[in-house]
């Protein structure tokens, strides 16, 4: 495989038992279940990772703060959740108006091109250009 693709539970329990079992394949996670206090402590330095998720998920506990305080809010906080070690090579594509379960349409226009990247090692060259808040390389 040249990148995993999870998300909701997947992204907070699958993905960190994949790590500890020593699976280093670059990922793409829909709704950042791993970028939680619970979950980041399993998150292997050096192996790509990107995060996709929406201002609405129910992960956000800021969804109901109105504008960009809530949406930068939550951002800093899964940011915070991805230990220094790992920052280098993770990256956040924030969606503000999605939710928890992302549309087919939306999936098909997003994945293709954030997985190409995650299993580019985040190259420059690769990287998307998504109207959207990224964070990351």
């Amino acid at each position: 495989f040249s990148c995993l693709v999870c998300g909701s539970r997947g992204g907070q329990v699958t993905l960190p038992a994949l790590w500890l079992l020593g699976c280093r394949v670059p990922a793409v996670v829909i709704n950042g279940g791993c970028a939680r206090q619970q979950a980041s402590w399993a998150w292997p330095s050096g192996v790509p990772v990107v995060l996709l998720t929406g201002g609405r998920d129910y992960f956000n506990e800021h969804r109901d703060a109105l504008g960009y305080d809530g949406d930068e809010r939550y951002l800093a906080e899964l940011w915070a959740a991805i230990e220094p070690r790992c920052r280098p090579t993770a990256a956040i594509l924030y969606v503000p108006a999605a939710g928890h379960g992302f549309s087919e349409e939306l999936l098909r226009r997003l994945l293709p091109p954030l997985v190409l990247w995650a299993a580019s090692g985040l190259s420059p060259q690769r990287r998307p250009d998504f109207q959207g808040r990224e964070r990351g390389q």
